[in-house]
C-alpha cells in the first residue's frame, strides 16, 4: 500500500493556522479529530483542530499543557472515541521564528521526535508542525511544496504546515514520515483572503 495522505477539512486548517498566528512568538498547541486510513481508504481525515487553552508553560521553544488540563483530556478522549466516530489522531504546535530565533522549517525537533514516540497509540499518530516567521511586506499566495507541507501568508506572517506520521515498523520500533497533506478548499479560501486586501 502507498504512503497515506491527510486531508483536512477547510475549518480545521484555518483553526490551526490562526492558533500559531495568535500565539507568534511564542508555540501553540491543540490536538486534531478526525479518521484514521482503513483498508480501503489510504488517508487520514482531519475534520477538527482544537488548541488546548490552559497552560503551565509557554514560551518560543516549548509549551506544556497543565496537569488539570491533561487530566480532563484524557478523561474525555475516552469518551469521545466510544460514544462516537470521531478519534483523536495527534495533535499540533508551532514552531516560532523572530528577531535572531528562527526554526529550520519543515523539520521536527530532537524534542518533538522524542515527545512523538512517547505519546504514539500503539506506534500510531500525527504530528503537524506549524512554522511560523515574520512578514514585513507583501503576501505569499498559499500552495503546496514538494514535501507536501502547505505554506503562504497570513497578515504579517509566513506560515508552513507539515504533517508527519508515526508508523509501526516491524519489531523495530515507530518509524516516523512526512505525509502530503492535502487541503484544496482551504489553500482557494486563504488565497481568496489575500486577492481582497
Amino acid at each position: 500500500m502507498s504512503q497515506a495522505t491527510v486531508h483536512i477539512r477547510k475549518e480545521a486548517f484555518i483553526i490551526m493556522v490562526w492558533s500559531a498566528i495568535e500565539t507568534s512568538h511564542k508555540e501553540c498547541l491543540g490536538f486534531v479529530l478526525g479518521s484514521s486510513p482503513t483498508a480501503t481508504r489510504n488517508f487520514y481525515f482531519v475534520t477538527d483542530a482544537v488548541p488546548y487553552q490552559c497552560m503551565k508553560r509557554r514560551s518560543n521553544t516549548e509549551v506544556e499543557l497543565s496537569d488539570k488540563a491533561s487530566r480532563r483530556f484524557n478523561r474525555w478522549s475516552v469518551q469521545l472515541e466510544t460514544s462516537s466516530r470521531l478519534k483523536y489522531l495527534g495533535n499540533f504546535h508551532s514552531h516560532p521564528g523572530w528577531g535572531g530565533f528562527l526554526c529550520e522549517p519543515g523539520t521536527m525537533s530532537e524534542c518533538d521526535i522524542e515527545k512523538f514516540i512517547q505519546e504514539g497509540k500503539d506506534g500510531l499518530g500525527l504530528k503537524f508542525i506549524i512554522d511560523v516567521t515574520s512578514r514585513k511586506r507583501g503576501c505569499a499566495l498559499w500552495e503546496i511544496v514538494d514535501d507536501g507541507s502547505v505554506k503562504g501568508s497570513l497578515g504579517h506572517y509566513n506560515i508552513r504546515v507539515c504533517a508527519f506520521g508515526q508508523f509501526r515498523n516491524g519489531g523495530e520500533g515507530p518509524s516516523i514520515m512526512k505525509l502530503h497533506i492535502v487541503v484544496p478548499e482551504a489553500i482557494k479560501t486563504l488565497n481568496r483572503m489575500q486577492s481582497k486586501k
